[in-house]
Parts: C-alpha cells; structure tokens; sequence
C-alpha cells in the first residue's frame, strides 16, 4: 500500500466515524471516490470558501480526524506543499483547534 492509498484509507475512516454520528459527508465520500484522498485535499484546501464539511466535523467533535489535521500528521506531510499544510493548520486553529498537538 502506498503512502497515499493510506492516507485515502484515513480520510475514508473519518468519513464512516462522521456518519455514525449523523453527518452523512456524500460530496467528500464522493470526492474520495472520484480523485482518492490527496487529489481530494488538495481540491479541497485550494477552496477559498467556507469548508461546510470541516464545520460539521468541528460540531461533532472530529477535528482531529478532518482531512486538515491528517494532512498536518507527519506521516503525511510530505504528500503536501508548505502552502496547503500552512492552509489546514490556519483553518483548524480558525476553529479553535491547538495543532501543536498533532504528530
């Protein structure tokens, strides 16, 4: 497995930890489907607008498994540009999340 196939294999698992929550995530899971996880993340913090799906994950308590805090990961980082890791840190930190805390 690659490094991507696993970091698609995350974003997949925090989207069934969503929907066992009542947060459907179906653009995501469709967006995963179509371009695998880092196309997806990549589409996705590119966005200037408001991420409806990274609000959700906040009300739900998930932030730490958002496809932003798994891009900041370690394992990953380096499937990322300092520009898209600076845009996932800003938005979570946007939130209220502290992501000194994330490996």
């Amino acid at each position: 497995m690659t490094l991507e196939d696993e970091f698609t294999a995350v974003l997949r698992g925090t989207v069934e930890a969503a929907q066992r929550l009542g947060y459907p995530a179906r653009r995501f899971n469709r967006m995963l489907d179509q371009y695998r996880g880092v196309a997806t993340a990549k589409r996705l913090i590119a966005k200037e607008e408001s991420q409806s799906g990274l609000d959700a994950l906040w009300e739900l308590r998930l932030l730490n498994n958002s496809m932003e805090a798994e891009m900041l990961r370690s394992r990953f980082r380096s499937l990322f540009t300092a520009e898209e890791l600076a845009e996932a840190r800003k938005r979570l930190e946007d939130r209220g999340m502290d992501t000194s805390s994330i490996d």
